[in-house]
């Protein structure tokens, strides 16, 4: 975009001053209503004095709803910013270029303040108009490869050498209007990139709204109205549009090929010739109702008698075919309905098995979309009510747990962690830049459907997708008595935090993504920027991390409007949260298995309020390059806000010193070896999760395992209750010193039993979910449960589950085995109980995630870890007597 300012208008000498000042009242009056005010034009953030701190509210000072408490979102000061990329260019021709484009331009003066920044001023001639305030900005070069190279460049130059590199020059708006300086600047652009082959310009809008382009604008004045038109600003509009229309196409034709799966709709065109080719042959396919479609056409078509054939041929074709796609659609609903596959021993699969696995195959041969089985898909069942009587002494709801109206942060959020040998990059930004890149493709083919279905592992069952959609864009919003998911179809920007302040990153420009090396740059922009948080900005995270219910009432109180509204929706309508950290984390240092626990801590809950506990999930990006993630788990001014700011922190860093986490990779033996001694090797883990358990505390307690039950159309999670008896009963005969032939049939019979659970959960034969409905209508009715309220006062003091490895199938752990990922894990969830998280990597690692509470006095994660660690040796040495021998002779195993 290249336009100059605009002429200076006539003189007004003989306007009287009384008639100056209604005219230029009339005028701005005029602009405001026509073009409006500059988008993110705020007041300046102003704190309160202590005197009128508990006195202020909403309704009694104007000023509180006008206050922003997300100071680099809508900050004047940091707004006005543009930044132009040049590459292969001295510094020195780029000073020639500036100073030649300040000279060129009429009515602007500049002055040198130092060797890379300039001060300019343009002030256009003529009498008195809004229009017509001075601009005054400042223009900054800077090398962006950072403070090393900046001083090899300075060597260079001092030796007569003129390497270049790529530097950035910020313009900086200090004071007047907005869009006049846009406007100079881009003269300054176009000829700045006039003289360079490389037009490299991104208008980066890292300080939220740096880059609001302008389709038009006009200048109002005594000669007439003055129309200028902005070509780039239309262009962007018009790409922008064509990319909406781009998304909405591509869901309209999902939308008909999943519609018509498992047919495609090129086989409507195969019907319809057929038909019309039995009916060349003197053949009437259709017993007789061509005819009678035929002869109820409206006779308003004026068709010939072979149109009106050829026409009532199509319909029935149409519906022949519609008819044909409902009913493949039914039998492979039946097919997937079919479980008892689950259920028998592996490599001996029945003849009926055998025979439904081709039916599944021959249905869902072709190549399907991502949410092409949702509508063949069973509902999830509900159990007999012999079943539920019988198993009902020993449950727990989760539906507690979703209306609970403590801090989801430790409760509720769950973390995951990087690769464990492996650091792609040790730049932070350019980390930064690739993970969001990297996401951001993974959303588009998640909202284009091109993504395979999920299947269970060896199988050509496929499980519900429905959960991708809310993967992004995606924000938990608080309310006093339950919580809502909130999504948005499409977000082009991502919400950053670092060091206490928040910033709006946009990653299309144009309708197209931003590469890696683009948004590194505007990482970096960020990590280099000095200002500081506004006051109360670097805390406001404490706010999602403290009880549900404050957070709630502080919501619709200070955030339901105004300014305070528009910058929280950058964050809850960002497509997830990104945050610099400036710590490192990692596998590092003398003692590595502490720093994995501090690793643990820190995904799981930070610092309490450098994380936005209420978005999908939140990527934190270390400064030495690791990173992980904090996913939430479901899917306004000073005096009062700034109290419950510090309620919040208060009791998320209470709860977040309370978590005692421990993080240990178990390398002795793997799945191969457990498969070797014909053992499904979650169960193997369970039976040793129920030992350790038992040596730990000396009792049994109720344990939660989760299952999913995707098998099913938004199905989500079933509990598998690991402690049964057939558990209790091996694991007292081990204790006891029972010979090891007695043990060892118990151990193979409590892993059956629990393997079987297992099933069942998988299969929507579980009891949990169907008692949870029960428990609604309940709590519908106004129906007192004495039952319900004894049961539900059952802790789950054992939480397990086990992180799927299809999660990080990306690599060939066989033949790169540096690429193993640790998993995820999450808090404990009663106070004196541990929650165990697992995951099993390759054929020969398991990595465990313990957490538990500092202030329970029989808890200890380490120990417990160590618990773990000695019950999967018992029973591997249990099943193969010979394995105790051979980890003597190979020590250097030992984790």
């Amino acid at each position: 975009m290249s336009l100059t300012p605009p002429s200076s208008p006539g003189g007004s000498g003989g306007m009287a001053a009384s008639s100056s000042a209604h005219w230029r009242t009339r005028l701005n009056s005029f602009k405001n209503n026509l073009l409006g005010s500059p988008r993110f034009h705020r007041r300046r953030l102003q704190v309160p004095t202590s005197e009128d701190m508990s006195s202020l509210t909403p309704e009694s000072s104007p000023e509180l709803a006008k206050k922003s408490w997300f100071g680099n979102f809508i900050s004047l000061e940091r707004e006005e910013q543009i930044f132009v990329v040049i590459r292969d260019k001295p510094l020195s021709s780029i000073k020639a270029d500036i100073v030649h484009a300040f000279l060129s331009i009429p009515s602007l003066s500049h002055s040198v303040i130092s060797q890379t920044s300039f001060r300019a001023e343009y002030k256009s001639s003529g009498g008195p108009s809004v229009f017509q305030k001075p601009v005054k900005f400042q223009v900054d070069i800077a090398f962006s490869e950072g403070e090393r190279e900046r001083e090899r460049e300075k060597e260079r130059e001092r030796e007569g050498r003129r390497e270049t590199g790529i530097y950035s020059v910020t313009f900086t708006l200090l004071s007047g209007p907005s869009r006049r300086f846009k406007r100079v600047v881009e003269t300054i652009q176009a000829q700045l990139l006039s003289t360079h082959d490389q037009p490299s310009v991104q208008a980066l809008a890292v300080m939220a709204e740096a880059h609001q382009a302008v389709a038009f604008q006009f200048t109002i004045s005594p000669e007439g109205i003055d129309l200028h038109l902005s070509y780039q600003a239309l262009n962007q509009i018009y790409l922008s549009g064509l990319r909406s229309w781009k998304k909405r196409i591509s869901r309209i034709k999902n939308r008909i090929i999943k519609g018509v799966y498992p047919a495609s709709p090129s086989s409507w065109l195969f019907v319809v010739i057929a038909i019309l080719a039995t009916m060349y042959m003197q053949s009437d396919p259709s017993m007789g109702l061509i005819a009678k479609i035929r002869d109820h056409l409206p006779l308003s078509l004026s068709l010939s008698a072979q149109g009106q054939t050829v026409l009532s041929a199509l319909l029935f074709s149409t519906l022949l075919w519609l008819s044909l796609i409902l009913a493949l659609r039914f039998c492979l609903k039946l097919l997937l309905s079919y479980h008892r596959w689950m259920f028998e021993l592996h490599g001996r699969m029945s003849t009926k098995t055998k025979v439904w696995a081709t039916l599944v195959r021959l249905l869902s041969s072709r190549k399907p979309l991502l949410y092409s089985y949702q509508t063949s898909l069973p509902h999830l069942p509900v159990p007999p009510i012999k079943d539920t009587l019988e198993r009902v002494s020993d449950w727990w709801e989760e539906y507690v747990y979703l209306r609970s109206r403590s801090p989801i942060m430790v409760n509720s959020n769950y973390y995951g962690m990087d690769f464990l040998y492996v650091t792609p990059t040790a730049s932070q930004a350019a980390r930064a830049g690739n993970t969001i890149t990297a996401l951001f493709l993974y959303r588009r083919k998640v909202n284009r459907e091109e993504l395979n279905p999920s299947r269970i592992p060896g199988t050509v069952i496929p499980l519900c997708a429905a959960q991708c959609e809310r993967m992004f864009n995606t924000t938990r919003t608080p309310g006093e008595e339950t919580d809502v998911l909130q999504h948005w179809q499409d977000s082009e920007f991502v919400a950053v935090y670092h060091r206490g302040r928040y910033f709006r990153l946009w990653v299309y420009r144009a309708g197209r993504l931003l590469s890696p090396r683009e948004i590194q740059y505007q990482i970096q922009r960020i990590l280099d920027d000095p200002s500081s948080p506004s006051p109360g900005e670097d805390k406001l995270g404490a706010l999602t991390a403290g009880n549900r219910k404050p957070w709630a009432q502080v919501r619709k109180q200070f955030f339901s409007s105004g300014v305070n509204k528009r910058s929280l929706d950058c964050i809850e309508k960002a497509a997830f949260f990104v945050t610099l950290d400036d710590q490192e984390e990692g596998m590092m240092g003398e003692d590595p298995a502490v720093n994995l626990d501090r690793y643990a801590k820190s995904l799981l809950h930070g610092k309490c309020y450098d994380r936005w506990f209420d978005k999908s999930f939140s990527v934190v990006v270390y400064k030495n390059g690791k990173n992980g993630l904090n996913a939430e788990h479901s899917w306004a001014d000073a005096p009062a806000v700034q109290t419950q700011v510090s309620e919040s922190l208060a009791v998320a860093r209470a709860l977040a010193d309370d978590v005692d986490c421990h993080v240990f990779p178990f390398r002795e033996f793997g799945k191969g070896r457990i498969k070797k001694m014909k053992m499904s090797p979650d169960s193997f883990v369970q039976m040793a999760l129920q030992l350790a358990y038992y040596r730990d505390r000396g009792t049994f307690c109720l344990t939660y395992e989760a299952s999913m039950t995707r098998l099913f159309r938004e199905g989500r999670t079933e509990t598998v209750r690991s402690c049964s008896n057939e558990s209790c009963a091996f694991v007292l005969a081990l204790e006891a010193g029972e010979d090891r032939e007695h043990c060892q049939k118990l151990l193979r019979k409590a892993a059956e039993k629990h393997q079987n659970l297992y099933r069942l959960a998988m299969t929507g034969s579980g009891i949990d979910r169907h008692l949870f409905c029960l428990y609604v209508v309940s709590k519908y009715l106004g129906v007192e449960s004495p039952f319900l309220k004894e049961v539900l006062s059952e802790p789950w003091r054992l939480s397990t589950s086990q992180t799927p490895v299809q999660q990080t199938e990306l690599f060939d752990l066989v033949n790169h085995p540096e690429f193993i990922s640790l998993g995820g894990g999450f808090g404990p969830v009663a106070d004196d109980g541990y929650g165990v998280s697992y995951i099993i990597m390759g054929e020969e690692m398991i990595n465990f995630h313990v957490s538990c509470k500092h202030s329970c006095t029989e808890t200890n994660s380490h120990k417990f870890g160590s618990q773990i660690s000695q019950a999967m040796m018992d029973l591997m040495t249990l099943l193969n007597p010979d394995f105790k021998e051979t980890t003597k002779a190979s020590p250097d195993k030992q984790s």
